[in-house]
């Protein structure tokens, strides 16, 4: 469980190493793609709005995961 889950490429991104680093990616994308849509689709500003403040945080969230569990040298 302390191993790496996500190493560095190309400088900037990351790029998932364990099954763990896939479950997080895959976390992320499917929280982060209904309710991205969802901000797109839905006409009541208050709902948009609100479904855009969830895709955010799911995508934030993935990435302190990303950061806290990437390969440090």
């Amino acid at each position: 469980m302390n191993d790496p889950w996500f190493r560095r490429a190309l400088g900037f991104g990351y790029v998932p190493i364990t099954w763990q680093g896939w479950a997080v990616l895959a976390s992320m994308i499917c929280v982060f793609l209904p309710f991205a849509f969802l901000f797109l689709s839905v006409a009541d500003p208050a709902a948009s709005w609100a479904s855009a403040s969830v895709a955010a945080l799911a995508g934030v969230a993935g990435h302190v995961v990303v950061i806290y569990k990437f390969e440090r040298r």
